[in-house]
């Protein structure tokens, strides 16, 4: 599917109605999520896809866009798991329709998967998230995404996945460590501008332009 063409469709997807701070949600616009879907279509093909912290469905749809088999989306708000089953119901028929969506706490606080992850493990070809990049309260919630992300993907299987460019550096060290460490490599595609509306009352500008990294990891079987 042509950039455009998928970007068009995408555009059709409802977003959240009231944002919920506490969980850091903040839409991935069609813009951002058709690149995103562009850039790792040859893994997407015929895989078996999760969207990480799936919100309203974007990425899930993009996914079966692009032709994956299957996608099962994890998230913890039921407000966005609503609006996403919308926006897959507009989207394909209910016979067609190969997206799922399991309503559970992707934890942060822990390196494992939670019980109800467990199961999930090693399942999934591709990982497709834009996970939370963190507050103060919360720093580095994107990373234990990733770490998440990895037991759930299986070995020699894809992560694509955003982070602030600030953290560059950051992931760049992991990326450097004894492959026994994270068990993923990885690089940047693309940095993109993502533009973040305003959407809290807390937020004093109409919006904001954020440098964004579009990363690329792929799990590494064990020796």
């Amino acid at each position: 599917m042509k950039l455009k063409e998928l970007e068009s469709w995408l555009s059709q997807c409802d977003q959240f109605d009231k944002p919920k701070v506490v969980l850091e949600q903040y839409a991935t616009s069609a813009h951002v999520a058709a690149r995103m879907i562009y850039s790792a279509q040859e893994n997407l093909t015929d895989a078996a896809v999760c969207d990480l912290g799936s919100g309203c469905g974007i990425l899930s749809i993009g996914s079966i866009l692009a032709g994956a088999a299957y996608v099962c989306g994890f998230e913890v708000d039921e407000d966005a798991i609503e609006i996403a089953i919308g926006n897959c119901d507009e989207m394909f028929d209910d016979s067609e329709n190969p997206v799922n969506f399991v309503n559970t706490e992707i934890d942060i606080r822990s390196d494992a998967l939670s019980p109800a992850l467990e199961r999930f493990s090693s399942c999934f070809d591709v990982i497709i998230m834009n996970p939370p990049f963190g507050t103060k309260n919360n720093a580095g919630a994107d990373y234990k995404f990733l770490k998440q992300a990895i037991h759930l993907v299986r070995p020699e299987g894809h992560i694509y996945s955003l982070h602030k460019s600030s953290t560059r550096e950051f992931f760049k060290k992991k990326m450097a460590l004894p492959i026994e460490k994270l068990g993923v490599t990885g690089n940047v595609l693309a940095q993109i501008r993502y533009d973040l509306p305003k959407c809290y009352k807390f937020h004093k500008e109409k919006s904001v332009d954020i440098a964004v990294d579009f990363w690329h990891f792929q799990k590494q079987s064990k020796p």
